[in-house]
């Protein structure tokens, strides 16, 4: 189904933006302290990390419209209770580094469509964690200058 497939094309897009963005943060917090231009490597790897996070909300955007339908049309005798076991199941296989990236472009600038019916299947200890979590992302976005 190509409906199916595209979305997995936005898991390997959202995947790729991830790293990118994974990367320009650890090179601001640790590896352009030994370079001698550090100003330029900042802003560098901080423009790159901002990019990779817009690209990454606009993917997820698109992506969290979309998944639901994909799910019920090919789903369609499955009762409320299994879509609610399947989403556990993703949630329970998601990646988990960087459980704040996740919770702030779930909640930046907006929540996502879909948002509170996620976090309802987050455990409960990520779920208490939640302003911790947007807290740091809120300060790791700061640093990236957005």
């Amino acid at each position: 189904m190509a409906a199916l497939d595209g979305l997995s094309v936005d898991h390997r897009a959202l995947d790729a933006e991830l790293k990118t963005l994974d990367a320009a943060v650890d090179a601001i917090a640790a590896g352009v302290a030994r370079r001698s231009d550090r100003a330029v490597a900042v802003r560098d790897a901080a423009r790159e990390g901002a990019q990779a996070a817009v690209r990454m909300r606009d993917v997820l955007m698109d992506h969290l419209d979309s998944e639901e339908p994909v799910l019920r049309e090919l789903f369609p005798q499955v009762s409320d209770a299994e879509v609610l076991r399947l989403r556990a199941a993703i949630v329970a296989g998601a990646p988990r580094s960087g459980p704040d990236l996740v919770m702030g472009l779930l909640h930046d600038p907006a929540p996502a469509p879909g948002a509170a019916r996620l976090m309802d299947s987050f455990p409960a200890p990520l779920r208490w964690m939640r302003p911790l979590l947007l807290k740091r992302y809120r300060t790791q976005r700061s640093a990236l200058g957005q």
